[in-house]
């Protein structure tokens, strides 16, 4: 299974960030930020493959300068790789 996790600096825009995913009809939820992200406020934000171009768009779009980074996270049974796509 493969899903995708928000780094942001600020847990104000991290939720601001989930509200605006929200109101245009994506699945998402707060999660642990990767450890690799070494950065954040110990939450980011958890969505699945389809709404990856609809967070870029947000990101873009909206005034959200505390974003850090997107990672790809893959859970293969027991194993979890996670690497960064932006």
């Amino acid at each position: 299974m493969t899903t995708y996790v928000a780094v942001f600096k600020s847990k104000t825009q991290l939720m601001s960030f989930i509200q605006i995913m929200k109101r245009f009809g994506a699945v998402v939820s707060t999660t642990a930020t990767p450890t690799k992200a070494g950065v954040g406020c110990g939450i980011s934000a958890s969505f699945e493959t389809r709404h990856l171009s609809l967070a870029r768009k947000i990101i873009n779009e909206y005034a959200l300068n505390s974003f850090h980074s997107i990672f790809k996270v893959t859970k293969d049974g027991f194993r979890t790789t996670t690497s960064k796509i932006i």
